[in-house]
């Protein structure tokens, strides 16, 4: 637009031509049309880059950022089918219903220029309720995103005259640069005080102030509807959130869905503790199948009617006449219990040193259900007397009254048997939207939605108790913040890539769940931990490899329950590795010392952050640090297609937390980021080896990170297959100085290594040999296993010089020293990953990806190689020396 205004001024200011007098107005206008147009395109720019982040109401509702006057997307066709899972707050009409955000919402705005958008930089608003034990609250945004509104949805309850109705705190943050987490702050405040509600059975009680966290407003606004926004400390007066340690198990649903049967789960634990060595599961989950109806958790199925030859010669046994139209008619109604006895096979489970766990939805009910029949006043009804729309899931079903006292105790009665006569303490808690579905006509006129399903969830986790793992599946976000120990929030995963006809909501699909777990990463260990739902390895789904490894990188960058769903017997070496190297789980572990020792240890809440979330409705770029200056960085391709891009990682200092993040010893490197550094970057799935250099546009007078500092990635079509995800480590890069790059034991490339085992001594002398020795341990099994080190030439003879012969260490006959490799891990093998010079070449004659010239040796040159060692170890680990 801008060349075509340039090129319309020349026209209009040019001489003109003999004749041409009388089409002066012409050009004109064509000045004013390519003005107008440039104007158009650059607040086109503006706008797009304009950006409102929606949260959705419940586990399945599609969360993500929203560009410009863009709309949240619909159900299009399936709204019969999906509308009933998403009914939350209730905004007029008038406010601009069209873009609501449940629970609490965020505008945000580039950096003066549309190209700060492209930084990943934005100032913006936070805005949203604490709490939801009161009303159901919605932020909304105007289409230019200049504004925004909350509202209390008060369900339309009666106010007499003099009756005052107390809102839950809606907080406000101004931020002028959003940070790598906008919603950090709020949602882990918002945690807090869900877990510690004064309601709550576990709660801890909160110190004397907590009720004073927000000072109400002096003056003539005082007491008004209208309240200034106040600070707040978010942890001085409020506990931190309880947070029990997430699982990695097994699930029946995607395998088996409701044909589940006891004699399935034993063959599904007799494979789990047979390979518990290599795959080390806690959790053996039974899902939906196991009972006779929704609402009838007691009755178990039946199934699998025996044959009618076989009931005849039974009948006599019990003093009925024997006759085959009797014994038709009695296999019709007998048949082979599915389900023996639910406490027999916990135990059983428990005996196997496992963890059992089971799937129920004590607030829904199967409209054949014989709790239907029997307490249809249960059922949550519209003014008409119609059962509810809740939403189909592959069925119809109801929703029950949680205002009603019966209703509610027949809830808390099944997470009672569940916990205390069947002795599970791990539940899946499922469809907990029913209890808030609209329009309903309730038992309990006086309370708002929010007030009966806040008093609901507290009886579910006081008949739970304290030890009892809940996870919280379709759960309205807001209302369910604090109150589980993790929570579902995406829709579920399906064994396919897209939904049906592309719906972005609850339909079962690969693309949902990712999406989902991606934009509410922020909700880990802030509120609850996230559950991104389960892993299909399989071969017989339709996602191909590359959408498999995809969901697994998301998985295991979340650090939630880690649940892979197949049929484990059928399962195949390679697609069972892919859990594997799931495992251990990343927990959140203590934050290490300002030295760098310590253990596990990562910083802050240890979650992954999406560094394009306000850019992207599904993000591409997923950021995670462990301890010091290592961290990973998921490049993801959505698309449908291959690409071949360069793509670019912003590294905001923000991204650290800590000073010795970025500088100062560490366990498995040492060395600085700071503007012009090298990193180690080795891609995990494909185990290959790059280079790239922090960069920026400017660097600061100490060389520390700028706020436009970035690493840039080539990536070819091979790393971004359709719907993939690379998953790259990167370590700082110090030629002098060993590192450990990467492995294929574990997808961090870097917990494998045991703490406080990293030993190197350099070489004193020339001749004498730098040794490097530490200890590998993913507590299990490690079998045709490689890890990646970076080792300096530092002051050691040559390999020609050296008695040992390289070849075989060396292929491609390059490299200047031999690796002496041995230790308990050592399986025998070694090879030349890649090599340089002082020159700073590869093995292949060519420079490192991102490498300036002649910065291959760094200071003091001399150079180094990476290389790729076997591995080989048991559950105690072992140790890996290498001398060179």
């Amino acid at each position: 637009a801008t060349v075509f205004l340039a090129l319309a001024v020349w026209w209009g200011l040019a001489p003109r031509r003999s004749g041409a007098a009388g089409r002066g107005w012409l050009r004109w206008c064509g000045i004013c049309v390519a003005a107008a147009l440039t104007w158009a395109s650059a607040q086109w720019l503006l706008d797009h880059n304009r950006a409102f982040f929606v949260n959705g109401w419940q586990s399945w509702s599609f969360t993500g950022t929203v560009k410009g006057s863009g709309r949240v997307p619909g159900f299009g066709l399936l709204s019969l089918f999906n509308s009933g899972f998403h009914r939350g707050g209730r905004p007029p009409p008038d406010l601009g219903a069209d873009r609501v955000s449940h629970w609490f919402g965020i505008a945000a705005a580039p950096h003066k220029s549309p190209s700060s958008a492209l930084e990943h930089r934005h100032e913006g608003v936070v805005m949203g309720f604490l709490t939801q034990a009161e009303t159901l609250g919605t932020v909304l945004c105007d289409p230019q995103v200049t504004r925004l509104r909350a509202h209390a949805d008060l369900d339309d309850l009666l106010l007499m005259p003099g009756d005052v109705f107390t809102t839950d705190w809606l907080a406000v943050e101004l931020w002028e640069t959003l940070p790598p987490a906008p919603a950090g702050a709020f949602l882990d405040l918002a945690g807090r005080l869900g877990a510690h509600h004064p309601d709550n059975p576990t709660a801890k009680p909160l110190h004397e102030g907590a009720n004073f966290l927000f000072s109400p407003p002096a003056g003539p606004e005082a007491g008004t509807r209208v309240h200034a926004a106040v600070a707040f400390d978010p942890h001085h007066h409020v506990p931190g959130l309880p947070v029990k340690r997430a699982f990695a198990g097994w699930c029946s649903w995607y395998h088996f869905f409701a044909e589940v049967t006891e004699e399935a789960v034993r063959e599904n634990l007799k494979s789990i503790a047979h390979t518990a060595d290599d795959l080390p599961l806690q959790l053996v989950q039974i899902d939906d199948g196991f009972q006779s109806a929704w609402g009838d958790w007691q009755s178990l199925k039946v199934t699998k009617p025996p044959a009618a030859s076989l009931v005849e010669s039974l009948l006599p046994s019990i003093g009925l006449p024997s006759s085959t139209e009797d014994a038709e008619v009695a296999a019709s109604v007998l048949g082979v219990p599915a389900f023996a006895d639910m406490g027999l096979l916990a135990e059983e489970i428990r005996s196997s040193g496992f963890e059992p766990g089971i799937w129920l939805a004590p607030a829904a009910a199967d409209t054949h259900s014989k709790l239907v029949q029997d307490h249809p006043d249960w059922v949550l009804r519209d003014p008409r007397g119609k059962p509810v729309n809740a939403g189909f899931c592959g069925k119809w079903f109801y929703a029950l009254d949680m205002s009603h006292p019966e209703a509610l105790e027949h809830a808390i009665s099944t997470v009672r048997t569940a916990v205390h006569e069947w002795k599970f303490r791990y539940l899946k808690l499922d469809f907990l939207h029913g209890p808030l579905v609209e329009p309903a006509v309730r038992h309990e006129a006086s309370l708002t939605r929010a007030q009966i399903f806040h008093r609901f969830l507290h009886a579910v986790r006081e008949a739970a108790g304290p030890d009892t793992f809940l996870l919280g599946c379709g759960l309205p976000m807001g209302p369910g913040s604090g109150k589980f120990d993790a929570a579902r929030v995406s829709s579920d995963a399906g064994p396919q890539w897209l939904p049906l006809l592309n719906d972005k909501h609850n339909i079962p699909g690969a693309r949902n769940m990712i999406r989902n777990t991606i934009t509410r990463l922020a909700f880990h260990r802030r509120v609850w931990l996230n559950d991104p739902d389960c892993l299909l390895l399989r071969s017989t789904t339709s996602l191909t490899l590359h959408e498999v490894r995809a969901v697994a990188t998301l998985v295991g960058l979340t650090g939630g329950p880690t649940i892979v769903s197949d049929d484990i017997p059928a399962l195949t070496a390679d697609r069972r590795r892919i859990m594997e190297v799931l495992l251990p789980i990343m927990h959140h572990f203590p934050a290490p010392h300002e030295d760098g020792s310590g253990g596990r240890g990562i910083w802050g809440h240890g979650g992954a952050v999406p560094l394009d979330l306000l850019h992207n409705e599904e993000p591409e770029l997923i950021f995670r640090r462990f301890r010091g200056a290592w961290f990973a960085v998921a490049v993801c391709n959505w698309q449908w297609y291959s690409r071949s891009r360069t793509v670019r990682v912003p590294l905001r200092a923000s991204l650290f937390h800590s000073p010795s993040a970025l500088h100062g010893q560490h366990r498995l490197s040492s060395g600085t980021i700071v503007h012009g550094s090298l990193l180690h970057a080795f891609e995990f799935w494909t185990g290959t080896y790059h280079r790239v250099q922090v960069e920026g546009g400017r660097a600061t007078k100490n060389r520390s990170l700028a706020s436009d500092a970035a690493v840039h990635i080539q990536l070819d079509a091979g790393l971004q297959a359709p719907h993939s995800a690379a998953l790259f480590a990167l370590r700082p890069y110090v030629p002098d100085q060993p590192a450990f790059v990467g492995s294929n034991l574990h997808f961090s490339c870097g917990i494998e290594v045991r703490d406080g085992t990293w030993q190197w001594e350099p070489s004193k002398r020339d001749g004498d040999p730098s040794r490097l020795a530490f200890e590998l341990d993913v507590d299990r099994m490690v079998r045709d296993a490689f890890v990646w080190l970076y080792l300096p030439w530092g002051r050691q003879k040559s390999c020609e010089a050296a008695e040992d012969d390289c070849s075989s260490a060396a292929p491609h006959g390059n490299a200047r020293q031999l690796p002496r490799v041995s230790g308990s891990a050592f399986d025998g093998h070694v090879e030349l990953a890649f090599q340089e010079s002082s020159e700073g070449v590869t093995s292949g004659g060519e420079k490192a990806p991102g490498e300036a010239e002649g910065d291959g040796g760094g200071a003091g040159g001399g150079g180094g190689a990476v290389w790729k060692v076997q591995v080989e170890f048991g559950l105690d680990g072992a140790e890996l020396v290498l001398e060179w």
